[in-house]
């Protein structure tokens, strides 16, 4: 008989559990699990139980946050840009007015927000 495999906190897990995702669904669950810094299986058995999923920092978890915020970023930056430019089309904001929004938000973004998301950990 071979020895039992125990896990890192002496425990002996025999029973599997598998169910099936959606690619949206997987995504939204990768992304969530590199978030945390935890593995898929401690990442699921945390949320199903309703345990705390607490953060371990590593260079790794730095990394998942950078690209994340770095998405959000560039997706508030177009959404930011497409509004002023439908309030200038309506007539509710003055091109002046305008052209200042978006110099500041093209500034703000290369002076400093993009230093700091190109750093290497």
């Amino acid at each position: 008989m071979s020895k039992k495999n125990y896990d890192n906190h002496n425990r002996w897990r025999n029973k599997t559990v598998a169910f099936r995702v959606s690619a949206e669904e997987d995504l939204q669950l990768e992304t969530l699990v590199k978030l945390t810094g935890l593995t898929k299986q401690d990442y699921i058995i945390r949320r199903l139980l309703k345990r705390d999923v607490v953060v371990q920092g590593n260079p790794k978890v730095y990394k998942a946050l950078r690209d994340q915020l770095s998405a959000v970023l560039d997706e508030l930056l177009a959404d930011g840009i497409g509004m002023l430019a439908a309030l200038l089309a309506a007539g509710n904001l003055s091109f002046w007015l305008c052209d200042r929004a978006l110099a500041a938000l093209t500034r703000y973004y290369h002076v400093i927000l993009k230093p700091k998301l190109k750093k290497k950990f």
